[in-house]
């Protein structure tokens, strides 16, 4: 067998970046007594037979809690700089997990990781505290995809993220699904999206509880994300009130950087879809209206045909149904 290859260095005297994480890493794993980490121990050893990065940490088994902490106190130690994601699936960590990465993602200079997920680890609003001051106006700039879904945070957990994220100008990928927000924490969403500097481009919110009041909220802070172009507000428990249409509307004709909402399994009827398509017509930036398949087929072909402007040759997006 051919004997392993080791992470090439930078060049010179300048040491090793893998080669200072693990000494350091082995000594304070050492000096802890704490167990190792299935995963991270795959992880290191594919770095080393490779001779290079892994850039997707990831982590979807149950992990003794001091021992993640270990973990990322020693790549805030060593700003080990070969990870560009963080992803915990269904790992149980809770708010603990989600501390110690902070603590990680706050060392100076800023690690490399862009990406952040926490799907369904029992995060609740005191992880999302922790989250929102990470990333801050001062704080971590380099996350551009945060995902939080499966997490019942609520909406006290919404405000606590908009502490840090109503003035963050580095995400670009935010989702929120199934995370429990009421209409509570509408304003809270609303001000993520209306800050000046925001880079957000796609929004996803599937799956909450928002319901008229809610959407409402989102949908006006919508008015001011410059850079959004995908929103989802599937599964919110609103309906075709005249105030949700308005607003609706308004960003079909005003907002020409939005391209695909996202409707589906909301309380939308043949009158309430008639009436946006009047706000499609003509408006060819409009590419993806997705609409509950309640709606008869012939208003949703009549979307379809007229989205990316329809008969004047535009590209032609289907709606919520598709054709058999």
């Amino acid at each position: 067998m051919a004997p392993k290859k080791k992470a090439a260095a930078k060049g010179g005297d300048e040491p090793d970046p893998l080669e200072v994480f693990l000494k350091a890493y082995r000594k304070n794993v050492k000096e802890y007594e704490t167990p190792k980490i299935p995963e991270v121990e795959r992880i290191l050893a594919k770095i080393q037979e490779d001779g290079e990065p892994v850039a997707g940490w990831n982590f979807r088994e149950e992990i003794d809690p001091m021992a993640f902490r270990v973990l990322m106190h020693t790549l805030h130690q060593t700003n080990y700089p070969g990870i560009r994601a963080l992803r915990l699936w269904r790992c149980r960590g809770g708010d603990e997990f989600v501390r110690s990465i902070c603590y990680y993602l706050d060392a100076i200079p800023s690690p490399n990781v862009e990406e952040l997920q926490f799907v369904d680890t029992n995060m609740t609003p005191l992880g999302c505290d922790f989250v929102g001051r990470t990333l801050c106006r001062t704080g971590n700039a380099k996350i551009t995809f945060l995902r939080l879904d499966f997490n019942k945070i609520g909406s006290e957990g919404a405000e606590a993220l908009a502490k840090g994220l109503a003035e963050n100008a580095s995400i670009k990928h935010l989702s929120l699904q199934y995370c429990g927000i009421t209409s509570n924490g509408g304003v809270a969403l609303s001000q993520m999206l209306m800050y000046v500097r925001s880079a957000l481009t796609e929004v996803l919110l599937r799956g909450n509880e928002l319901g008229r009041e809610g959407a409402i909220d989102v949908l006006r802070g919508a008015r001011r994300a410059q850079r959004l172009k995908c929103l989802d507000l599937s599964d919110n428990k609103f309906g075709d009130s005249d105030d949700v249409l308005d607003n609706l509307l308004y960003l079909f004709v005003n907002h020409t950087g939005i391209e695909e909402y996202r409707l589906l399994g909301n309380s939308i009827t043949d009158a309430g879809a008639e009436r946006l398509l009047q706000g499609i017509v003509g408006n060819t930036h409009l590419k993806t209206i997705m609409l509950p398949e309640r709606i008869s087929k012939q208003t949703l072909e009549a979307i379809s045909q007229s989205l990316g402007g329809g008969g004047k040759g535009g590209k032609k997006k289907k709606g919520g149904r598709k054709k058999k």
